[in-house]
């Protein structure tokens, strides 16, 4: 990725989903740059290397860059990101290879080729999928590739897996567990040289691996600075903030809302780049920021100092009235259209059965979507976000939550049993009740008896207890209930309850301030709502941060 300097900004911005059914091509370009410090012409030549590639996303484009360019050889290193994101399979990526290797011929009849294997990671739990199928692959691709021979453009295998020094138990070539450190860098550069001399004639000395490399220092950012924008916030940094004898591997960017003690989000900032972009905030909400250098392995800099800046977004929060239905293998999404200049909503879903599973999205242009092919007996997260228009492009805000779905399943067994109310304050109660087979989640309901109110929805649940608080008439003034559901499948009542009076206080007196506390209680409410959503801290960290780390 530093080879092709600094990303465009534009591309740093998050990017609407896809509509359902279509994809849409990534990083096209083949315009990177080798390294200024490369000797001869290669300081002034390009590539088409980059972070990131699938085999999947360069087969279509891997002829129009022979035809330009016209090489003398191709030398390929492609795969991990089609195995690892669940892209291809092993016979999936051989077929993609072996257009790849087709297409570019169609570009150059007598380009040689060399083609590297996929390397092993350091272990990920419940991957074991990913070492199984490099094994498979690399054996398929060695196997194959001599029918992939042609006199005129010959072709080779190159073993990079054998000699690079990064396996499932052990990692001491890459910096993060995959990609490479210094040594790691020699490493590969030494299983396609060796290849070159025995299968292509080159002549040269002797390539030498060093046995070890010097400790690089890296320091901390300096220039952090942030603006807020439409989309939300936008972050800076200086490249290297003065002296710094080795580049960095990246940055790690936290951030939180001012007044909270624990950091809401954390993760690397993803494309790898200096500056960062933001959303998913409300107005007037103060977010502050800090970001550090990644170095080789786990070596980090010190936290820059605090940066914070008020919200003014320009975005939209996502709709209302999300109804959830389990069908044929899936999840079928319906809502409320949002009024505003809308570019389209994002449909998410989440297998929180599966750990280390992967947030799958896609776009609607209307008020209803259809996610399927998911895991039967799975119990999935739902959200919808909005998308608008605004002068700088789409931007999405913050999604709101549907009710969770157990895929292929029906309704659940009946209401939740023995609902209890135990008072943590005046004003804030904690409930319990009996789980039920079947039930995706819970939804907790609650009104004013005294004023004999109808029941309103308080928030929905993933577990068998709840705390209701900024309940400013008294706990005891109100009634609870409790229902289970599978998406819009929903039991009826459970037994209601009243909590007891708060010792103090009598059973006529209010627990209630000054209006101006009120509404600042309501906005505490709110932040506690966002932070306390575990699956929307998760999405957000896998939209915006690259938490898997491939």
């Amino acid at each position: 990725m530093g080879t092709h300097g600094d990303p465009d900004p534009a591309s740093l911005k998050p990017r609407p989903p896809p509509f359902g059914g279509v994809t849409e091509a990534n990083w096209a370009d083949g315009t990177g740059r080798y390294e200024s410090s490369v000797e001869g012409s290669f300081s002034t030549q390009r590539h088409g290397a980059r972070w990131g590639r699938q085999a999947k996303q360069v087969r279509p484009l891997i002829k129009s860059w022979c035809a330009e360019y016209q090489p003398d050889y191709l030398l390929v290193l492609l795969g991990f990101n089609d195995l690892g994101w669940w892209v291809s399979g092993p016979e999936g990526l051989m077929d993609d290879m072996g257009n790849l290797v087709q297409y570019c011929r169609e570009g150059k009849a007598n380009v040689q080729i060399l083609i590297g294997n996929v390397v092993d990671r350091s272990r990920l739990r419940r991957r074991e999928d990913l070492i199984v199928n490099t094994a498979l692959y690399n054996e398929r691709l060695r196997g194959h590739i001599n029918n992939w021979f042609r006199w005129e453009s010959n072709i080779a295998y190159v073993d990079v897996n054998k000699g690079y020094q990064c396996k499932p138990d052990f990692c001491p070539d890459g910096y993060d567990g995959l990609h490479p450190n210094a040594i790691g860098e020699y490493h590969i550069a030494e299983a396609f040289v060796n290849t070159l001399k025995d299968k292509f004639g080159f002549s040269g000395g002797s390539f030498n691996v060093p046995g070890s490399m010097p400790f690089k220092r890296i320091i901390e950012p300096t220039g952090l600075s942030i603006t807020a924008v439409p989309e939300g916030f936008h972050l800076t940094w200086d490249r290297y903030g003065g002296y710094h004898p080795a580049p960095p591997r990246g940055y790690n960017i936290r951030s939180r809302i001012q007044g909270m003690t624990t950091w809401w989000s954390s993760g690397i900032v993803y494309p790898h780049g200096r500056e960062s972009w933001q959303p998913w905030v409300l107005k007037d909400q103060v977010w502050e920021y800090q970001v550090q250098a990644k170095g080789d392995s786990e070596s980090v800099t010190a936290w820059t100092g605090l940066v914070s800046a008020k919200a003014n977004p320009g975005t939209l929060e996502g709709p209302k009235s999300i109804v959830t239905s389990p069908r044929d293998g899936g999840i079928q999404f319906s809502w409320s259209a949002v009024s505003g200049d809308i570019n389209r909503y994002a449909v998410y879903v989440w297998d929180q059965d599966e750990e280390g599973s992967f947030l799958n999205v896609i776009g609607a242009s209307g008020t209803s979507a259809y996610i399927g092919g998911l895991v039967p007996g799975h119990r999935y997260g739902t959200w919808v976000a909005t998308w608008v228009n605004l002068s700088t492009g789409p931007a999405g805000g913050l999604p709101a939550a549907g009710r969770e779905v157990y895929v292929s399943r029906g309704a659940p067994a009946g209401p939740p049993t023995n609902l209890q109310a135990t008072n943590t304050s005046p004003n804030s109660v904690r409930l319990t009740w009996n789980a039920v087979p079947g039930a995706a989640g819970y939804a907790i309901y609650y009104r004013n008896h005294k004023n004999n109110d109808p029941y309103v929805l308080d928030r929905n649940s993933g577990t068998n207890s709840h705390e209701v608080g900024f309940l400013f008439t008294g706990t005891w003034n109100n009634q609870f209930c409790v229902t289970a559901y599978n998406g819009d499948l929903e039991s009826g009542f459970s037994n209601c309850v009243i909590p007891p009076v708060y010792p103090g206080f009598s059973k006529r007196d209010n627990v209630i301030g000054n209006q101006t506390e009120i509404a600042f209680n309501r906005t505490v409410r709110e932040i506690e709502r966002i932070k306390g959503d575990k699956g929307l801290q998760t999405i957000y960290n896998l939209i915006f941060h690259n938490t898997t780390n491939f």
